[in-house]
This record gives structure tokens, sequence and C-alpha cells, in this order.
């Protein structure tokens, strides 16, 4: 069975709004972990060559 990636995304997206407006907390919290690294340059994505 193939997974449509498009229609996929789109129910992880209502998910995660359902999360935030259970517990805002916590997506802030994750949001905030998910954006740390690219502050401090400590996490920056790798090109493979």
């Amino acid at each position: 069975m193939m997974l449509d990636w498009n229609d996929y995304r789109k129910q992880v997206l209502v998910r995660i709004g359902e999360v935030g407006k259970l517990s805002p907390d916590t997506l802030r919290g994750y949001q905030e972990l998910s954006n740390a690294g690219a502050k401090t340059g400590a996490l920056v994505p790798r090109r493979v060559s």
C-alpha cells in the first residue's frame, strides 16, 4: 500500500494544531528545542558529498 504523503502531512498538521490547543506550552517548548541548535550554530545540517 502506497502512502499519500500530501494527505499524511495534512493530517499531521491538524494533529499538531490540536496538541497546540490542548497544551500550548508543550508545543512552544518543542519549538524552542527545535530552534536551539540553529541559534547557536551547534546543530547545523551538513551536506553529504
